[in-house]
This record gives C-alpha cells, structure tokens and sequence, in this order.
C-alpha cells in the first residue's frame, strides 16, 4: 500500500496562452476549483505533458518494481525514486517478502 503525499491525476492540459509569457496551464478536474498550475518558460509545453503523465508514469514505475524487482542499478534508482513518494514498495528486495498471490 502506498502513503500518496501528492495530488492524484488525472492531471490534462487544458490551455495555452502568453500572460505576459507563452504559458501553459495543466489542471486536475475542473480549472476553476484551484487545483490547477500555469508551466511558463521555454519548455512549457513539454514541461506541461510531463506533469500531466506523472501520475500514469508513477503507477507503473510501481507496478514494474512490484512485479520484476532485482537488486541491479536500474531497479536501486527506481526504488529511491519511489522512496520520495513513501511505501512499501521502496524496501530493498532481500527486505520484502514475495507473496505470489500479490
């Protein structure tokens, strides 16, 4: 089970525009509630759909650990990578136990 200790997706692009810089906004559910952010600079767009696949990329960088995990350099990043976001998915393999049924 994970400690999610930040704002689910699905996040979506929902708009562009140039105040005073181009700028784009990526929102959770309804832009109007607060829960949505402006990405300015160079990269914005790219920047935008990064944020907005976070959660996706996220869950399957968990789902990968949970079904494949080893003790190489790949899967020690990962796991410190998930480190940042809390659960048990993060602990080394010789510290988990390996149910078949999960």
């Amino acid at each position: 089970m994970t400690n999610t200790q930040h704002t689910p997706g699905p996040w979506e692009i929902t708009g562009h525009g140039s105040r005073p810089t181009p700028c784009t906004w990526v929102s959770l559910g309804d832009e109007d509630d607060g829960n949505s952010l402006e990405v300015v600079g160079d990269n914005h767009v790219a920047n935008a759909r990064l944020i907005e696949q976070a959660p996706a990329m996220l869950d399957l960088l968990r789902a990968i650990v949970r079904e494949a995990d080893r003790e190489t350099r790949a899967f020690i990043e990962a796991r410190a990578i998930l480190a940042k976001f809390g659960g048990a998915e993060c602990a080394p393999v010789t510290e988990r136990s390996h149910d078949p049924n999960d």
